[in-house]
């Protein structure tokens, strides 16, 4: 539309030539904006793919890990009970009666004619020598049954074949299982596959011998190793018991206990308990916080010991998981008297015949500092006549244990004479998932093993 002789568009024209005749992207803009696309696109699905495959790795390392951990610890489990060889026996023949056993049955070769090949150990060891990081353990234990009676000596054994990890038993003597460890055959279990590395260090001794006595020292007479024993009677479920004699003595007997037996079966919600600390022989007061403190030095090994007699009396009622018979550490300190953290109480038998008079052996050894505490013996009955019997102590020690205090190295292999001396066994697994290697390594303590010294 032309007005005084201009041309002029009105608004719709206007926008009908910009849509209809704008000149748009060139073929160059184009190609720029494609190629920077594909750009994004490729970074973006690189990043995703990258993530996506760290995910897969990580979950795959966890799950490996998580594998080796688990069947280190199930092999803790079974070899801390290597060299087992004390109990109770089942083949008594007393009806009704116990008696404890030793059975030598677990040593490999102890009575060998040829003394410089018996073998006093629980285990044999064969080390691979060929670089595939597969060793092979076979050790025997003692087995026992829910009640803690001697069933069996197993014949145990952990080997890899083709990257499989096997675990086998075999019945050496006593009542055999018929499918978990025969006697004709061994049972054979795979725990798992892809094993890249299965190595076993026995520990080797620090001192082999050097044992010293801590508890008790009587300084004018060593042959004289005498201690005393005082009741705690502070706190309102504990009572008193009666000692003979109350004076220093190396054989003291404990009774008079009470009993939480109900005759209508109903449950006692703060049953009365008993516990007797050790005092030195010299200590003259009847003050049970003036127990002796013993110092127990971080990564050495003790063992407590006693010896029980036989009283021939109701103490031979005394049933397991029921009545609680117990040796303890205790921190005492401004009257109060707690338990040691990671130390647990040992758990004993009373003598329930003529033959089962033996001793008690109670061995620790603190990992994380040294700790200072009392020994105390806890006792708490149920069953209604066990607390009329009583419970004599004898030869109560202490000893720092020279053969306890081990070391690992690379590559040890104990001789034939030192093989009893093998108080720890290092298992190092090493196995793949979806090409991910997982990894534990794992010190267990083997107190039984073989003969000390």
């Amino acid at each position: 539309m032309k007005k005084n002789g201009v041309q002029t568009l009105v608004p719709g024209e206007l926008v009908h030539r910009r849509l209809c005749c704008s000149p748009g992207f060139t073929l160059m803009e184009l190609m720029v904006y494609i190629a920077i696309m594909g750009i994004i696109v490729i970074v973006a699905g690189q990043a995703f793919s990258d993530s996506t495959k760290m995910r897969i790795r990580t979950q795959s390392m966890l799950r490996a890990n998580e594998a080796a951990g688990n069947i280190a610890m199930l092999m803790k489990d079974d070899i801390a009970q290597m060299g087992a060889k004390s109990g109770k026996d089942e083949s008594s023949t007393e009806v009704g009666k116990d008696k404890f056993f030793f059975k030598d049955s677990v040593y490999m070769d102890p009575a060998n004619t040829q003394v410089d090949q018996r073998d006093s150990s629980s285990f044999i060891l064969t080390k691979d020598n060929s670089g595939t990081n597969q060793d092979k353990l076979v050790f025997r234990r003692v087995a026992y049954d829910d009640a803690g009676k001697y069933k069996r000596i197993e014949e145990i054994a952990w080997y890899i074949t083709d990257r499989h990890l096997y675990r086998s038993c075999k019945t050496v003597r006593g009542t055999a299982d018929a499918d978990l460890c025969p006697s004709d055959e061994e049972a054979v279990v795979e725990i798992a596959d892809n094993i890249e590395k299965f190595i076993v260090t026995p520990s080797k001794p620090g001192v082999l011998n050097g044992n010293k006595i801590v508890f008790p020292v009587n300084p004018a007479d060593l042959s004289d190793q005498m201690f005393r024993l005082i009741p705690r009677s502070d706190v309102d479920n504990l009572a008193s018991v009666t000692i003979e004699p109350m004076s220093a003595s190396k054989t003291i007997t404990m009774k008079g206990f009470i009993t939480n037996y109900q005759v209508d079966g109903g449950e006692v919600l703060t049953p009365t308990k008993h516990q007797v600390f050790v005092l030195p022989s010299t200590e003259p007061t009847n003050e049970w916080n003036r127990c002796k403190k013993i110092t127990f030095k971080k990564d050495s090994t003790y063992e407590i010991s006693f010896e029980m007699d036989n009283n021939s009396d109701e103490s031979r009622m005394f049933r397991p998981n029921i009545d609680h018979f117990s040796l303890g550490l205790r921190q005492v300190d401004a009257g109060e008297a707690l338990p040691v953290p990671q130390i647990s109480d040992y758990y004993f038998y009373p003598p329930e015949n003529e033959s089962g008079v033996g001793t008690r052996r109670m061995k620790i050894k603190p990992s994380v500092a040294n700790v200072d505490a009392c020994l105390a013996f806890n006792f708490v009955f149920y069953s209604p006549s066990v607390s009329r019997g009583s419970i004599t102590i004898k030869d109560l020690k202490v000893e720092r244990i020279g053969d306890m205090d081990y070391k690992f190295e690379a590559g040890y292999s104990p001789a034939l004479v030192d093989k009893k001396n093998v108080r720890a066994m290092q298992v190092e697994i090493e196995l793949k998932s979806n090409g991910e290697a997982g990894r534990a390594v794992l010190a267990i303590p083997v107190p039984s093993n073989g003969t000390r010294g």
